[in-house]
């Protein structure tokens, strides 16, 4: 889990500059939401899952 959060960072800042630097806004918001999907998203999975085994 700790890798897909590192990826996750590294993707977001690769995204980001390039985004930047191209003055493009789509790609500076897949990257934001690249990091939404890893921290909130990922979490919520897991939670889902064990809650969906725990019944």
């Amino acid at each position: 889990m700790d890798v897909i959060k590192a990826v996750a960072v590294i993707l977001y800042v690769v995204l980001s500059i390039w985004g930047y630097h191209k003055n493009d806004r789509k790609i500076m918001l897949s990257a934001g939401i690249v990091l939404a999907l890893a921290f909130v998203g990922l979490e919520f999975a897991l939670g889902f899952t064990e809650a969906i085994e725990g019944v």
